[in-house]
């Protein structure tokens, strides 16, 4: 059965990764090849999130091809985030380029592809939450529930062009700032989205939350840091020359 919301999905992210790029600025890559270096650690990024989702789940075994290209059944989702980086790290590395300045170049991108993946949740069925006085009704339903993929999304997205622009942060602040921003926002998420009673947080969650107390505390240094060479720079400029 061809999966026809989650094919949608990819091509809305992949047009939000090429409007993206027509606005970036990265330093250790050409504007317009910033989607075709995307592929390839996106590729990496779900197959091993997959695997790793059948391997916790007992179920790698038995599942064959088909199966386990259906990623819509389940995916670990911080594993394959980090192949994906792994395999953007190595390619920097043997073009002998900064690791971080790559990292940094590709990680608004990234957080972009990730506001369009959640975004266009409605097309997949999984865009409701709590039962609200605005929102989406649900098909079968008659109460509106307020559309979080949406609105993750959209902050998703807003977040990547803020970091795109924001150009007296560093590589590795704007790295670290995109990974906090989607520990953050599926941390959010998992409060607001409806689950099974009795389900607690599993591991995907505990190491969410440790991300989201890692980006908090790195953002608070780094805009004191920021605040620390302003005043610096206007104290010089003060002196009598």
């Amino acid at each position: 059965m061809i999966d026809l919301g989650l094919i949608w999905t990819l091509v809305a992210m992949g047009a939000v990764v090429w409007a993206f790029g027509r606005i970036a600025d990265p330093v250790t890559l050409e504007r317009g090849s910033l989607v075709d270096t995307m592929w390839l650690p996106l590729l990496v990024g779900a197959a091993v999130a997959r695997f790793v989702y059948l391997l916790l789940a007992g179920a790698l075994v038995s599942t064959g091809i088909g199966g386990f290209l259906l990623v819509r059944n389940g995916v670990s989702f911080w594993p394959g985030l980090v192949a994906g980086c792994a395999v953007v790290i190595a390619a920097a590395r043997r073009e002998r380029v900064d690791p971080w300045m790559r990292v940094a170049d590709l990680a608004p991108v990234a957080l972009a592809a990730y506001g369009a993946f959640e975004a266009t949740c409605i097309l997949r069925d999984g865009c409701y939450g709590p039962i609200t006085v605005v929102g989406l009704t649900p098909s079968g339903l008659t109460q509106p529930q307020f559309p979080v993929g949406i609105v993750v999304g959209g902050a998703a997205v807003a977040s990547a062009v803020l970091l795109e622009r924001w150009w007296e942060l560093r590589p590795r602040t704007v790295a670290l700032a995109a990974l906090g921003t989607v520990a953050g926002l599926r941390w959010i998420t998992w409060f607001l989205l409806p689950r099974a009673p009795g389900t607690g947080a599993g591991a995907q969650w505990a190491n969410t939350i440790v991300l989201v107390g890692v980006g908090l505390v790195h953002t608070v240094t780094t805009f004191r840091r920021i605040e620390s060479s302003r005043a610096t720079r206007n104290a010089q400029g003060d002196e009598p020359t």
